[in-house]
């Protein structure tokens, strides 16, 4: 029950917590191999009580195959309790909040194994990202110690120091902008390079997130509880140019975890006190109520993302989370809101999603 039990409490802390997505160029997915052109989906689970995490993956004829890592990987399974998986140049990065092997790196057009990190001075490991392949950061769901960890791919190891200057790092996708770290810390969104820390701005209320839209536009979102949300348009030097504040019906939470496809206008993320998924098009600089989680037939969203190949919509929903039944269906909805396939048993507890080009 213990893999469950953190899947759980990672929702609930995201849930409830009004807390902070990813390249060094904005790399191109592109593998090869049988994985290319699909969908891979990282379960926090399987079927098994405490099982090991799996991936599944989604071709581009729709095929759903399940637990392709260990069918690539002969006697090898992924650490229980993953809860992200990135990418940078020809790998992926999943994350295990458990361990043992808190970071696991396999290549992206085999997913055969590469190498795993398995020392650590601190728990929880969440969110990771690199800019150069040999260093990176991590954020943890570890409540004593939050905060961003450097994580050092070559000795392959986690620090048990924070950077300086991070506890307030909310615990969302980490995003990077050229080579830079550029993500919300509280009420302030900040910089990190080597280590550092820069405040570039400072807002009235909690940073939403970092997304980029078409063209490598970076928007950052700010709650909205006693104040309007809003968006705010950063230029390359991260000079603000442009901010819309949303009505009152957005409060353009944190735990909703903003994303964004790249490639298009929109930005999206989930009201989680009403469950209902929103759009924002930074065109028209207007949002809108985009799905209606309880009419779509979703009960508990655990992952969404954008498929960056057509802009639609993919939502994982694990309905029996707080029951101890972690199977997982997956809706993916077109760039009109209407629901284009429903795929049950895509996997466990599906926590990300990441598209392969």
């Amino acid at each position: 029950m213990q893999s469950k039990t953190l899947l759980v409490f990672m929702m609930i802390l995201l849930f409830f917590t009004a807390c902070k997505k990813d390249e060094t160029k904005e790399e191109t997915i592109s593998p090869k191999g049988p994985y290319a052109g699909g969908v891979l989906l990282l379960s926090n689970s399987s079927k098994e009580v405490d099982g090991p995490s799996e991936l599944s993956f989604i071709d581009e004829q729709g095929k759903l195959s399940t637990n392709v890592f260990s069918k690539e990987n002969k006697d090898q399974v992924l650490s229980p309790s993953a809860m992200s998986i990135t990418h940078f140049n020809n790998r992926y990065y999943i994350t295990s909040s458990q361990g043992p092997n808190h970071l696991t790196v396999i290549d992206d057009q085999s997913l055969k194994l590469d190498y795993n990190v398995t020392q650590s001075g601190i728990s929880g490991l969440t969110y990771f990202t690199t800019t150069d392949g040999k260093t990176g950061y991590a954020n943890v769901t570890n409540r004593k110690k939050p905060g961003l960890y450097p994580v050092d791919l070559l000795a392959k190891n986690v620090s048990g120091t924070m950077v300086t200057d991070t506890k307030d790092i909310a615990l969302v996708p980490v995003n990077k902008v050229d080579n830079s770290i550029v993500t919300g810390a509280g009420k302030r969104l900040v910089k990190i390079d080597n280590n550092v820390v820069k405040v570039l701005y400072t807002y009235k209320e909690n940073v939403s997130g970092v997304v980029k839209t078409a063209n490598k536009v970076v928007w950052v979102g700010v709650q909205g509880f006693s104040n309007k949300s809003k968006f705010i348009k950063l230029d390359q030097n991260f000079k603000a140019v442009d901010s819309v504040e949303l009505d009152n019906t957005y409060k353009l939470p944190a735990n909703g975890i903003l994303t964004a496809s790249g490639q298009d206008e929109y930005i999206y993320w989930q009201e989680t006190s009403t469950g209902v998924t929103c759009r924002f098009n930074t065109m028209t600089k207007t949002a809108e109520k985009f799905i209606d989680h309880a009419g779509a037939g979703i009960i508990f969203a655990t992952a969404w993302k954008v498929n960056p190949k057509n802009g639609e919509l993919y939502i994982a929903d694990s309905p029996g989370l707080f029951m101890g039944e972690m199977a997982s269906s997956l809706f993916i909805f077109d760039q009109k809101g209407k629901l284009k396939k429903e795929i049950k048993n895509a996997g466990y507890g599906i926590i990300d999603i990441l598209f392969t080009q």
